[in-house]
């Protein structure tokens, strides 16, 4: 008797053992999708509870409005799904598709870049943040955007906060990146600064109508000066410093010896300038007038050179270079100011005090703008 009843809970045992190895069978079920709206069908798809599936692309289709992916809520209170997502259900499931209407659209325009950016779609009148440029120009930096191609409209900043009630088109706006060898300026270009600070040893000279930006963070360092001379013309801007030095009877931004010095603009940027010997800061080198000069925002220290050449005079901080004895007199330049800059005037390079008037001759050594 115990024999026969150790036999039967043994085979009990291998039967159980051998229902519990049989894997329980898949249980079929359904993704439905409805157009919510939207015109067109969509076949549905047949799965198995709880294993990865693909959803198909969309294709409904809503005049006037975009689609923006699945809900499990109609009015989009349920779960989200990106189209194409991998999902898992357990159960028959219906996907709703969700809708925007369409509002203005931004176009990213590469502007002589290369790469794709898709359009922008936004809600009228409501800030949004633009999406990051993704084009690239070889030697170039890129500066930001601008609702016209040259530049000559309303600029916005990588990533800005932007609002708009219609279309509008961006174009991508680009500047020369600055290397050590980088010394010609031609005439309608933009030059920065990539992600280093960079040193030019050689004199600089502009040719034209020359921008350069100065991104904040970066320094450029011009150990020979900058030259603009009369008919050229400089406009600086940014956030960044530069520090330059002329040399040898040069203008530290300006003319070279016996030149005049062109029209130079600063909008921007920590700038220090001495002055080669017997040369203003900015303006002429020695025997050389000074140009126009206009300072709208950014802190511009302009330091005269000395007396190297001892004719017993030196330039303006900012305006002539050094009387050679005679020669003919030479013009200060015109400078000009925007109300909120204030200027500084320093006999020894030490102290300052504010400098007020018109009176250039007086604007001897040292002079300080911010």
């Amino acid at each position: 008797m115990k024999k026969a009843l150790a036999i039967l809970l043994s085979a009990l045992i291998v039967v159980s053992l051998f229902i519990s190895c049989v894997p329980a069978p898949k249980v079929e079920i359904k993704i439905s999708f409805s157009g919510n709206g939207g015109g067109g069908t969509m076949a549905d798809v047949t799965t198995y509870a709880g294993e990865a599936t693909d959803l198909p692309p969309n294709t409904f289709v809503k005049e006037g409005w975009y689609f923006d992916g699945w809900n499990t809520d109609p009015n989009g209170h349920g779960k989200w799904y990106h189209d194409t997502e991998i999902v898992r259900f357990n159960e028959n499931t219906t996907l709703y598709a969700q809708w925007h209407e369409f509002g203005p659209t931004i176009a990213f325009h590469a502007n002589g870049g290369e790469g794709t950016m898709r359009h922008q779609h936004v809600v009228k009148d409501t800030y949004v943040h633009l999406e990051k440029n993704k084009y690239t120009l070889k030697n170039h930096v890129f500066m930001g955007w601008n609702t016209e191609k040259d530049g000559s409209g309303t600029s916005y900043k990588d990533e800005a906060l932007f609002k708009t009630d219609k279309n509008v088109i961006l174009y991508a706006q680009w500047a020369i990146l600055i290397t050590p060898d980088t010394r010609q300026w031609e005439d309608g270009n933009v030059y920065s600064l990539g992600t280093d600070d960079v040193t030019i040893t050689d004199r600089i000279y502009v040719f034209g109508k020359v921008t350069l930006i100065l991104p904040e963070g970066r320094t450029l360092t011009s150990k020979c000066g900058i030259n603009v001379s009369k008919g050229d013309s400089l406009t600086i801007n940014g956030d960044g410093k530069l520090d330059v030095n002329g040399i040898l009877g040069q203008a530290g931004i300006g003319g070279c010896e016996e030149e005049t010095c062109g029209d130079i603009t600063i909008e921007g940027g920590k700038i220090y300038v001495l002055g080669g010997a017997n040369a203003a800061g900015i303006g002429g080198g020695i025997g050389g007038g000074g140009g126009n000069v206009t300072i709208n925002g950014g802190t511009v220290t302009a330091i005269a050179g000395n007396d190297d050449y001892e004719i017993g005079s030196t330039g303006n901080g900012i305006g002539r270079g050094a009387k050679e004895d005679g020669k003919q007199e030479l013009s200060d330049g015109s400078l000009t100011t925007a109300e909120n800059v204030t200027l500084w005037h320093s006999d020894d390079g030490k102290s300052y005090v504010p400098y007020e008037g018109k009176d250039y001759s007086k604007r001897y050594h040292y002079m300080e703008a911010q």
